[in-house]
């Protein structure tokens, strides 16, 4: 049993009885259609302290399935930095603490948390400070806010910010952390918080750079919705294991495949609603039904040989098809 992110609300959470996936994606932005997408690169299965004691595996957190994938990539790939940006319950100290050189770590941060000064460089007597002086918790702070222009999921937005550097003992060690706290971010009735290990950033990067994280769950609805990340009633571990990864990097293939195809065409089909007549941009669906109608029409033409072929007498049932 796990709690849906996109069904629930604060006072309203909404569970849901099945497979629960640790997954990273890498993030790509497509300015053409001025949209963000997620693409599932690594997959973890979850299971249950109970139920990994029963199958005679090791059990895994959450947080120390992520520091696998985390890990897999920064040794993959030593000479680049990479920024991984997370909920809240990734900004841990099983993330934070030991990552790689080579890794940032970006999410929301907890508006309670305890945080301190750095350790005094020196003092007369016992052992060195692990910190220093406790510090206001990010809700409790009464600094000025300072109002920012930024773009919030591609639309320009006014927010009000408070930043600072603090030492989260519990999750950095002894290590600074970039705090920037939000009011009047859209779609969020209280203020927010975000917690970063780059304290190179300003506040709008910090921003902009999280909202992108929501394109993850877009990538779970729409395997769900469209690739049937949900319909495989798998009986075997092997079957489970291969399944659902498999139904998240087409997910991945469709949108690069797509990408490539639209590369030379000025104007892309995509479907309008009779309540959505303002569309502009390709969604997923069309994605998809695109490359579907494709596959058709090359296989349709090679069935035909030497004979004529109209496409046009087929549209309506390639549409059909397209669109499932």
């Amino acid at each position: 049993m796990h709690r849906d992110p996109r069904l629930s609300t604060e006072s309203s959470p909404f569970f849901h009885f099945g497979h629960k996936w640790v997954v990273l994606a890498v993030v790509r932005e497509f300015p053409r259609w001025n949209k963000v997408f997620s693409f599932p690169v690594l997959q973890r299965l979850y299971r249950r302290e109970k139920m990994n004691t029963k199958m005679g595996l090791e059990h895994h957190k959450l947080t120390e399935l992520a520091v696998q994938l985390i890990a897999r990539v920064a040794k993959t790939f030593p000479t680049r930095r990479f920024l991984v940006i997370g909920d809240n319950a990734y900004v841990h100290r099983t993330v934070v603490r030991d990552r790689p050189k080579n890794i940032e770590v970006l999410g929301r941060g907890i508006m309670g948390a305890a945080l301190y000064a750095l350790a005094p460089a020196k003092q007369k007597m016992g052992r060195p400070r692990v910190k220093g002086e406790k510090l206001a918790s990010p809700k409790n702070r009464r600094t000025p806010w300072e109002t920012i222009e930024l773009n919030i999921y591609g639309r320009p937005a006014t927010v009000q910010v408070r930043v600072f550097k603090a030492v989260g003992y519990r999750v950095s060690d002894n290590k600074p952390m970039l705090f920037v706290m939000v009011r009047d971010w859209p779609g969020h009735k209280k203020d927010d918080g975000l917690a970063c290990t780059d304290l190179n950033l300003t506040a709008k990067q910090v921003i902009e750079l999280y909202c992108p994280r929501w394109s993850l769950e877009e990538t779970f609805g729409w395997v769900k919705s469209r690739l049937g990340f949900e319909d495989p009633q798998n009986r075997t571990e092997h079957a489970v294991q291969h399944t659902a990864p498999m139904a998240m990097w087409t997910y991945s293939l469709v949108i690069l495949g797509y990408a490539d195809w639209a590369k030379p065409r000025r104007h892309l089909p995509v479907r309008l609603a009779p309540w959505y007549r303002t569309k502009k941009s390709p969604s997923f669906s069309d994605m998809l039904a695109t490359l579907r109608r494709e596959s058709w029409t090359l296989w349709i033409n090679d069935q035909a040989g030497v004979d004529r072929f109209d496409q046009k007498d087929l549209e309506p049932l390639l549409d059909a098809v397209g669109y499932a």
